[in-house]
């Protein structure tokens, strides 16, 4: 893919061999979002969504709360808000209180 960097392409094959890494699947889904961004095209929101893949179906109690946030994102950039919210991510948010004004 133009445009791509060696780290970008090392990072996949790190996720194929390590598919259920948080922060590996995290890295390949931000590089493919940042494409699908860069050049207009939903079909690497797709990809992005394929490499948080190991944790579906989306779960509060079985899926990191980084990949959560990562699949809400990319859900979002795909306008598909009712799949953004339906992550279970605010679940797992700090609620406002003394200390937390920004917390959901």
């Amino acid at each position: 893919m133009a445009g791509w960097a060696n780290e970008e392409r090392r990072l996949r094959r790190e996720l194929v061999r390590q598919p259920r890494d948080p922060a590996t699947a995290i890295a390949v889904a931000r590089s493919y979002l940042e494409l699908a961004r860069s050049q207009g095209d939903a079909r690497y929101a797709g990809h992005a969504i394929g490499a948080l893949q190991a944790w579906q179906p989306i779960s509060a109690a079985g899926t990191p709360a980084s990949v959560m946030v990562m699949h809400a994102t990319v859900a979002q950039f795909l306008h598909d808000f009712d799949g953004a919210e339906s992550t279970g991510i605010r679940h797992r948010l700090p609620r406002p209180g003394p200390g937390r004004p920004g917390a959901v």
